[in-house]
């Protein structure tokens, strides 16, 4: 199995998709990652459409005071 990082492959997928070469490219690496962003809740509310045990995805949130 490759060894390149997820952002990596979905990034070089979605380019493959669009039948978009990787030089002179009409989106920019961090345009197809705010994609990719965008749609993440929409897949994981698909997958977990139905689901007696959804899928849940743990992250930690760092809250700062705010000094102003």
């Amino acid at each position: 199995m490759s060894q390149t990082g997820f952002l990596t492959r979905i990034i070089s997928d979605v380019r493959d998709a669009l039948d978009e070469p990787d030089t002179n490219a009409k989106w920019t690496d961090a345009k197809i990652i705010r994609y990719i962003e965008t749609s993440y809740a929409m897949v994981f509310a698909d997958l977990n459409r139905g689901l007696q045990d959804p899928v849940l995805i743990p992250y930690d949130v760092t809250s700062t005071t705010d000094s102003a």
